[in-house]
């Protein structure tokens, strides 16, 4: 994945948006998500995504499909650029590194792997609340529903 490919793919994704590509400052905040750079980050299809966190940060939670593998994915979000990578790209070359952080990010396993890594991946330790918590055991219980009838 060259970094010309994942602009020209990121350009492709915000055509329908009418606006100028080149002026990806003008419209980030609005236009340009996570959920649409995960799948150009991973060449696969998200079947679940869950938000964990108190609506000023938190993180975007992932489970992604690419043929026989799948990926759980954790992106950082925040209200500003300082506390948010994607907020704070203001041109295509910042965009694309992000998305091959994404991309290098991404844990992945085939179905069996999956299922014990998110079995044995633990939500209590880390920065998260109770209420966080319990977000982290949904997503983990409806990735695991999924991984069962795919």
């Amino acid at each position: 994945m060259t970094k010309e490919y994942l602009k020209q793919a990121l350009k492709n994704v915000m055509k329908d948006t009418g606006k100028d590509t080149e002026k990806l400052h003008e419209y980030m905040l609005s236009d340009v998500t996570y959920e649409r750079l995960v799948p150009i980050a991973t060449d696969g299809t998200v079947l679940t995504k869950a938000d964990i966190g108190n609506g000023y940060q938190g993180d975007h939670l992932f489970l992604v499909k690419k043929g026989d593998e799948y990926a759980r994915i954790v992106t950082g979000y925040g209200t500003c650029s300082g506390c948010d990578a994607l907020y704070g790209c203001e041109s295509w070359n910042e965009l694309v590194k992000l998305v091959l952080e994404i991309r290098d990010g991404a844990i992945w396993h085939d179905k069996a792997g999956m299922i014990e890594d998110l079995h044995k991946h633990d939500a209590e330790g880390s920065w998260y609340g109770a209420k966080q918590i319990a977000s982290w055991n949904a997503f983990k219980r409806k990735a695991l529903a999924i991984l069962e009838i795919t």
